[in-house]
């Protein structure tokens, strides 16, 4: 039977197309004239690059909505980190969607998949990316770290301190020009601890295992937490 995929092979691939349609005219031809076998071979060329191109044109449609999904995911998850970090491509970003959108509904399925291979490329990866300027981007929580934990600015080189001199130090750090380093939150830490140790120690070298100080709301050291991030 006829695949529901080709009415939409012309305005995937006009150029196959043409070609297809060439040799079914051509094989009506030689049967008019009588040339049975030209015609029937001519119909069997038509039939198999018909069926070539539409399991490439399938398996693109597939893995287009694939990856629209997983961009969909992806915008989801990483939505306020998407914001804070890439900021300056967000509205290329969502043009660039609408667009993907618009392709598949216009079921332009080749278009769309080259959109969405662009669109996932331009989008973080997995929650936390690892920058050039010795950070790392939760982009789930939108925060950045500081990844050498054995550098002055990432942990004060390994030396501890109280946590009133731990607030401070924070407060002082200037690293990739930025001045609003803080204390991570409780929670942000127990992130760190619940990460793989493989992952953590390459997103975070050097850092010490054992107990960090996380921020509080109050300036009360009693009400100060400390959290083992030891994995």
């Amino acid at each position: 039977g006829k695949s529901p995929m080709m009415p939409y092979l012309e305005r995937n691939d006009p150029a196959q197309s043409r070609t297809i349609a060439e040799l079914r005219d051509s094989a009506e031809r030689r049967r008019e004239l009588g040339d049975l076998r030209e015609a029937r071979d001519g119909l069997i060329a038509a039939a198999e690059a018909a069926e070539t191109s539409i399991r490439v044109l399938t398996d693109e449609r597939t893995q287009a909505l694939a990856l629209r999904a997983t961009i969909a995911r992806q915008r989801q998850e990483f939505r306020e980190g998407i914001r804070r970090f890439l900021g300056q491509n967000t509205t290329a970003i969502e043009q660039t969607a609408q667009r993907l959108e618009q392709q598949i509904d216009s079921h332009h399925y080749r278009d769309a998949l080259n959109t969405a291979r662009k669109l996932n490329a331009s989008l973080p990866p997995e929650r936390y990316v690892a920058l050039e300027n010795g950070t790392v981007i939760d982009f789930q929580k939108a925060i950045m770290w500081i990844a050498d934990g054995a550098s002055p600015e990432g942990g004060n080189s390994g030396q501890p301190l109280d946590w009133y001199a731990a607030l401070t130090w924070a407060a002082s750090v200037r690293v990739a020009d930025y001045a609003d380093w803080e204390l991570p939150s409780e929670e942000d830490l127990r992130d760190l601890k619940r990460m793989p140790v493989r992952q953590q120690e390459k997103l975070f070298p050097h850092t010490v295992q054992g107990v960090h100080w996380s921020r509080m709301p109050s300036q009360d050291v009693n009400q100060a937490l400390a959290v083992d991030v030891t994995t």
